[in-house]
């Protein structure tokens, strides 16, 4: 079995302030001005992927779940949109 993630470009409100935010970040800790680009959709995947499991770990453990039970949490990620 294989569960795979998939990216869709942005089309909600929030991702220009998120891309500001990114690009204004990586000037200020790294000294790298960035341009708009596919690094932007990456960043934005991997904090979207991460915000999907704390938001499935949240509930696992709030009804008594474990951290360590993967599939009770991948399943709570799978076909679900938060934004």
């Amino acid at each position: 079995s294989v569960f795979v993630i998939t990216y869709r470009p942005p089309d909600n409100a929030e991702y220009p302030e998120f891309q500001e935010k990114l690009h204004a970040r990586a000037r200020q800790d790294f000294g790298v001005n960035l341009e708009p680009s596919l690094m932007d959709y990456i960043a934005g995947s991997f904090y979207d992927g991460f915000v999907l499991y704390a938001m499935a770990l949240e509930e696992n453990l709030a009804e008594g779940g474990a951290q360590n039970d993967g599939i009770n949490i991948t399943m709570r990620m799978q076909n679900r949109r938060f934004w």
